[in-house]
Formats: C-alpha cells, structure tokens, sequence
C-alpha cells in the first residue's frame, strides 16, 4: 500500500520528491505569470543552501508559456503591419507627410483589433 502511495511522488534511487498543488486559476485576479515568477524567486531562496533543484511543472505554467507566446508575437505582428502599411503609403502618396497622417488615421483601427 505504501509503495503505491508514494512511488508517483517519491522516488529514493533519483533522490527526487514531487509536491502537487491545484491552483484556483479561474480566479479573475491571479496574474499567472507574475505568479510564477513568484512562486519560482521564493521556491529557490528557500532552498538555496540545501543543493537542492526546484522544477515548476504542469498545466498552469504550460498555459502561461502560451500566454507569453500568443502575446508577444501579437505585438510583433502589430509592428510588422504598421511598417508594412506605412511603407506601402510612402509608395503610393509619394509624400511623407501624407503617409504619416494616413498611418495615424490606421493605427486606431489597429489598435482597437489589437486591443491596446
């Protein structure tokens, strides 16, 4: 019974222990990333003097991996098309002045799809 109890969590040959937590994170005001960062900062003091090596695994840190992806390469495409735009308006009005109000006048668009 013990073996059975343990062997997912402990494992004596690899001198490994495994600790499983559940986190709320359906709760509107956890900031996961900031969380983790947090949890990972505090985990490491704690046991910096023991040669001890802690690993955050799991769901949450899967999800917020994506998170930090999805939202970077958001803001790289919102770059890449307001040069884009503002490159194909200096061609065709031939004119810097013009290519700049009709960027400003797009940039709002952009911003609203974007959601900034």
């Amino acid at each position: 019974f013990k073996q059975d109890l343990l062997s997912p969590f402990v494992s004596i040959e690899n001198n490994e222990l495994r600790f499983s937590m559940r986190i709320v994170d359906s709760d509107p005001n956890l900031r996961r990333n900031k969380f983790l960062i947090d949890l990972k900062k505090q985990l490491n003091e704690l046991v910096k003097n023991d040669g001890v090596e802690v690993q955050i695994t799991g769901i949450m840190v899967l999800y917020n991996n994506m998170l930090q992806s999805l939202f970077s390469s958001q803001f790289d495409t919102l770059i890449f098309v307001i040069l884009a735009i503002f490159i194909l308006f200096i061609i065709v009005f031939r004119d810097l002045k013009f290519s700049v109000a009709a960027i400003f006048v797009n940039v709002i668009p952009l911003s609203v799809v974007f959601a900034l």
